[in-house]
């Protein structure tokens, strides 16, 4: 008999296996998610694409979290930020100045999988109240909503924009249930094959002993 053999514990595999899976989950769950960004729009992009364009300074914002408008199916969130604007000039539209308008913007919020993150990330820049702004803006059904990425841009040439601090502190780029679902699929497949193997082994096991 040879002294320095030790029989490889049935189990060893699938601890193995389980540490591995423990690793590519904790690679998902921190791994930055891949974005299909829309490129910036250029200024002749953006009048053509508007539905109105309007010059005015922002005098409110609030921020809430609603289902996505882009990627619609459940488990999907996004950060809706909802500015308003008065307006002092009206460079394309069917209405006059002098008036408020409520335009929505958004930044993800989460997504429940990989694939959905596939899809552009939202307005960039989102600006704060005080910020003097000329937006452009699309109609969909009725309610008025900032062209992405870029269709806020300064009222003034030499000025520029940023990020509201609000919007900058917004938490996002996560999933909505902790992992991608596709992972999950993944888990909980692995988990009933490991189940069985366990059970195999162990009977195995116990019928060897017997014997």
């Amino acid at each position: 008999m040879n002294l320095f053999f030790r029989p490889r514990h049935p189990l060893v595999p699938l601890r193995r296996a389980i540490c591995l899976t423990v690793c590519v989950a904790a690679t998902a769950l921190w791994a930055p998610p891949l974005l299909a960004e829309r490129a910036p729009r250029s200024l002749a992009q953006l009048t053509e694409e508007a539905d109105a364009i309007v010059v005015g300074d922002i005098v409110g914002l609030e921020v809430k979290k609603e289902r996505s408008q882009i990627e619609r199916g459940s488990g999907n969130y996004d950060w809706a930020v909802y500015s308003k604007i008065r307006v002092r000039d009206v460079e394309k539209g069917d209405f006059t100045a002098g008036f408020d308008l409520l335009a929505r913007s958004f930044v993800i919020k989460s997504r429940k999988s990989t694939v959905e993150y596939m899809t552009p990330s939202g307005n960039h820049p989102i600006p704060d109240v005080g910020a003097q702004v000329r937006v452009f803006l699309s109609d969909q059904d009725g309610s008025w909503h900032v062209i992405f990425p870029n269709g806020y841009q300064p009222a003034t040439d030499n000025a520029s924009l940023q990020d509201a601090e609000s919007v900058i502190a917004l938490k996002r780029g996560g999933y909505t249930y902790l992992l991608p679902i596709e992972l999950w699929l993944i888990l909980s497949l692995f988990s009933i094959v490991a189940t069985a193997i366990v059970r195999v082994v162990r009977y195995r096991v116990r019928r060897a002993a017997r014997e």
